[in-house]
């Protein structure tokens, strides 16, 4: 079964992004995982050259740097990455509160059945932040309103960001 280790991005590359980078790369050894994933504003030199560095052989890193957001990172990687390399389990690495109030719910709406899901949250301070939550909650019906108005599987064709873009 192959497997691979998702870090999700975020947009501010700070102390919290390269913790879950870390995290990432320490799953991916301890799992013996076949891939790391980096997707979105995170696909650059200096996050692959630490993957690099950490033991991450090139050939083992995958990338998605055309999402824009989660939920253009979960389906995106879902048809780009998960289906045509046959990967049957993922680690999603992420912040506690991300996994909690929303990036859960999209990975479980996208994926459905035949992929094993495990998340890998990093310890924050946030997940009972007020405002942090309230801003989750509010993309997650965001999430919610995109999946009321489209037809098919593709959730981006109803998505600003990427109405431009053919996907």
């Amino acid at each position: 079964m192959k497997k691979a280790v998702v870090v999700l991005s975020q947009k501010l590359q700070g102390n919290e992004y390269f913790k879950r980078l870390r995290k990432g790369i320490n799953t991916y050894h301890k799992e013996k995982a076949d891939y790391i994933v980096l997707l979105s504003e995170s696909v650059n030199k200096k996050n692959l050259q630490l993957v690099e560095e950490r033991g991450v052989p090139t050939e083992k890193i995958l990338t998605e740097p055309n999402s824009k957001d989660t939920i253009g990172e979960v389906f995106l990687l879902k048809k780009n990455i998960v289906l045509p390399y046959n990967i049957r389990r993922i680690y999603v690495v992420s912040s506690d509160y991300h996994i909690k109030y929303r990036a859960k719910t999209i990975f479980d709406y996208v994926f459905e059945t035949g992929i094993d899901i495990d998340f890998v949250g990093i310890k924050t301070n946030k997940a009972k932040n007020k405002k942090v939550v309230s801003d989750q909650l509010r993309s997650l019906q965001y999430f919610s309103d995109i999946i009321k108005h489209t037809k098919d599987d593709n959730l981006l064709a109803n998505h600003p960001l990427y109405k431009e873009e053919d996907n």
